[in-house]
Formats: C-alpha cells, structure tokens, sequence
C-alpha cells in the first residue's frame, strides 16, 4: 500500500502536476493521521473496557465480603445484646426473688465476652493497592473509604466492653461468690449456702454500681453497632445497584 502511494506521487512529479501531489501528500497526511486517531480510540476503547471488567471484578468481591460479613455481625450483635438484657436482669431489684437457678446462670453468662471478626480481605487489598480509584461511583468509593472508621469505632467500644468485664467486672463478682458452673449438682449445704451469698451480693450497692457502669460499656458498644450495621446495609446496596446497571 505505501508502494502504490509512492507511485502515484511520483507519477504527479513526473509529470510536472506539483499542484495536484501537494493535494495528494496532503490527503496522505489527514488519511495517516484518521488511521492514527482511529487506533488510539480502539485502543482507548479497549483499555476502558479493561478498566470496566476490573471494576465489576472489584464490585463483584466486596459485595460478596460485605454480604457474608453483615451475616456474621447480625449474629454477634444477637450475643451482645444478650448480653445487654442479662446486665439489665442482674440489675432488676425483683431479680432477689426471683428461683435461684435464674440467679445462677445470670452470674454465669453475665461474663462471657464477645469480638466482631470481620472478614476484610478484599477490603484491605482495595484500599490499600489504590484501586478504589477504579470505582467510578463517588458516593459508593467515599461510603467505602470512610467504612473502616466506623468498624474502628464500634471494635473500640467493644474491646472497652470486654476489658472492663474480664478485668473488674467478673473478677469482683467471683470474689465475692463461692464461684461454681451453674447447674452443677450442689450438696443441699452447698446450695443453702450459694442461695443466700448470691442474694446479698446482687443487691449490695457495690455490685449495682459495677453492673450500671459495665452496662454503660455496652450501650455504647450497641449503638456503634447500630451505625456500622447501617452503613454495611448502605453500602450492599449501593454495590447491587451498581452491579446491576
């Protein structure tokens, strides 16, 4: 093809036509440069489809990691809140009348402490590769970047929640209690004994005052529970509807 074109422009200087090659040279020139132009938007072209094809990938992860992770809070936050309602029994001044055994297991279960583990994998690696750029949503790249405050925040409240129940609450508690897993097999001395001391104990004011500061702990932890789920929700959503353009 190049061959053809040289023919034809010297043909025209053969000839003396140098009007007509100057057209000709000229036309050459836009057509080269057409063909320049057309390749670099195919090639534009294909590079955004690229892009486009990395996104959806990147979409395609977090949803799943997000989804599965809003699985698991639901249920941990079913514990913590549990965990609320047995404070706020231990704190019920009915509670002294109330059969033993109930008595029993709410010492027992008051101390158990939980830790949201989420799975953050995807995340991690998106946010810190910088291909959160590729997002082209900005309110969903924005909802995303700022996720990780709030999932700080709630673990902080939390990790307070769970120090100042391993580290004063329940060590005062068993101090002051002959300490047995509940619904063990008392001796009957055992049992008149336990009954008496756990009734004393979860009305003395000291214990009251540990319990209404344990349970401030955990208010805060459930509401920053409350905002995280939230934004977890927002942000599941805001994925399906881009996956689904």
């Amino acid at each position: 093809m190049i061959k053809f074109f040289r023919k034809i422009r010297q043909k025209f200087l053969a000839e003396n036509k140098f009007s007509k090659y100057l057209i000709y040279a000229l036309g050459e020139i836009i057509l080269v440069v057409i063909g320049i132009l057309i390749a670099l938007q195919i090639n534009n072209w294909n590079q955004i489809q690229k892009l486009k094809k990395e996104e959806t990938k990147i979409l395609q992860g977090l949803f799943v990691e997000f989804s599965e992770n809003l699985v698991k809070f639901d249920s941990h936050y079913k514990n913590q809140l549990r965990r609320d309602r047995i404070i706020k029994d231990l704190l019920d001044p009915k509670l002294v009348d109330a059969p033993f055994e109930i008595i029993d297991s709410l010492i027992y279960y008051h101390g158990w402490n939980y830790k949201f583990n989420p799975s953050t994998g995807i995340y991690n690696s998106v946010i810190n590769s910088g291909k959160i750029d590729l997002i082209s949503n900005d309110s969903l790249k924005k909802s995303i970047s700022k996720f990780n405050n709030f999932l700080v925040d709630f673990e902080e409240e939390e990790d307070g929640a769970n120090f100042y129940g391993t580290n004063f609450m329940t060590p005062y508690i068993r101090s002051q209690l002959n300490y047995r897993f509940p619904f063990k097999n008392r001796t009957k001395d055992q049992f008149d004994y336990d009954n008496k001391i756990y009734r004393e104990v979860i009305k003395s004011n000291r214990t009251r005052n540990e319990l209404i500061f344990y349970s401030s702990y955990l208010l805060i932890t459930l509401e920053e529970g409350k905002e995280l789920r939230h934004q977890m929700i927002l942000i599941i959503n805001m994925l399906d509807d881009e996956l689904n353009k």
